[in-house]
């Protein structure tokens, strides 16, 4: 990244919008960059609402546009929704435990998965505040350590690692 992109922001984490594939996010310590044109150029929203937190990971849905889900990964893992094109964010969920990815429905856009630990933590109503909770231990950690996440059109999760399987819930 470098046209729009000022100082030497690491970039953790990309999202791009289902359907709308020039539309890209790109998670770094300084916030939420956005490009329009497929990664041609960037811009820096306002990012009102999100303080001085480092993001690691992102997710974009087609269902609701311009919302995109941006989470902490520190001790306690800090969701936050934007529904204006990353220019402003609300908190909707935290939790304790490392963050291992976000995951948002593309079909429907209703289910929002967070993996944190060997834990599993959803909303199925679009990711809003008061609808988020843990759905269960999903994988006993010793099988799952770092679990990467994707929710299928079935609306069933899947989660695992290359290098030691996959287990669905």
């Amino acid at each position: 990244m470098t046209d729009g992109v000022s100082g030497t922001a690491a970039v953790y984490d990309l999202a791009v919008v289902p359907d709308q594939t020039t539309r890209v996010y790109a998670a770094t310590a300084e916030g939420v960059f956005r490009s329009d044109d497929g990664g041609l150029t960037w811009t820096f929203p306002a990012n009102t609402g999100l303080g001085a937190v480092a993001l690691r990971y992102l997710a974009a849905t087609k269902t609701t546009p311009g919302a995109v889900f941006a989470v902490t990964n520190d001790a306690t893992a800090t969701v936050y929704r934007s529904l204006d094109a990353a220019a402003s964010w609300t908190q909707v969920y935290s939790c304790s435990g490392g963050v291992y990815g976000i995951s948002a429905d593309r079909a429907a856009g209703a289910v929002v998965i967070l993996s944190a630990g060997t834990k599993v933590h959803g909303s199925n109503s679009g990711g809003a505040d008061g609808t988020w909770a843990q759905w269960k231990d999903a994988f006993p950690s010793t099988t799952y350590p770092n679990p990467a996440i994707l929710v299928s059109r079935a609306r069933r999760t899947a989660a695992g690692r290359v290098q030691r399987g996959l287990g669905t819930g």
